[in-house]
């Protein structure tokens, strides 16, 4: 038995068994490691695909707050010079005595 206590001799088959049967169960184990990693490929694939169009959303929502934005500081500018010429219309209207 071999430190991690496997007895296969560390191949994953037992010392006692056939090459031909030792390959193919190689093969077939290099089969699943190739199936599995184009699955990992084919996911980040996938993944970047998805990666992208949220990158493109993103932008999309960005350029929706700017076109929101602007016309909010429009609307801001022009509130503080109305309430300005407001307070300058009171004063100019205090000036006229209606007795």
């Amino acid at each position: 038995m071999n430190p991690a206590g496997d007895i296969t001799g560390g191949c994953g088959r037992s010392k006692g068994a056939h090459p031909i049967e030792s390959q193919h169960l190689h093969l077939k184990n290099a089969k699943e490691m190739l199936a599995g990693s184009q699955e990992v490929k084919e996911q980040t694939a996938n993944m970047n695909t998805v990666s992208m169009e949220i990158i493109d959303e993103m932008g999309d929502i960005a350029d929706g707050a700017e076109q929101i934005t602007v016309p909010v500081h429009t609307v801001n500018d022009l509130s503080i010079k109305n309430k300005d010429r407001i307070e300058s219309l009171i004063k100019e209207a205090a000036k006229f005595n209606v007795n």
